[in-house]
């Protein structure tokens, strides 16, 4: 259904690209082009962006696991949620972590609380 509604678009842009003077013709195509790569620019960036998240998280992960054993689920999403600076904050700081109450606390100084209820005077941890 979308490439149809996409030929469709295309269908009609073209018809009426064909219905401008040349002079004009020629100024349109030549901004869809820029526009159209700009767009492709913008796409590779935020796939770079992503790409460069993903890794680094990943192997944030993976070291945390080795130094410290199994990361829990809600503990690992709030690292997976992490941007690129704070994923390379934590690559370095979990260096020096020897228990998992090490990761805890730098999460807590690094990120907002978490929305889930925590009982009053009891410590959050990630194990």
């Amino acid at each position: 259904m979308v490439a149809q509604a996409a030929e469709s678009e295309t269908e009609k842009f073209s018809r009426k690209l064909k219905e401008l003077p040349a002079s004009e013709r020629e100024e349109v195509m030549e901004l869809t082009t820029s526009w159209k790569e700009e767009g492709i620019q913008i796409g590779l960036q935020q796939g770079r962006q992503e790409g460069r998240q993903e890794g680094g998280c990943a192997i944030v992960l993976r070291l945390l696991t080795r130094r410290l054993g199994r990361i829990p689920a809600a503990t690992r999403k709030r690292i997976e949620a992490l941007p690129v600076p704070l994923l390379e904050s934590l690559s370095e700081a979990l260096l020096d972590f020897t228990r998992p109450d090490d990761l805890t606390h730098w999460l807590a100084q690094h990120l907002p609380p978490t929305s889930g209820k925590q009982k009053p005077g009891r410590k959050a941890s990630i194990g």
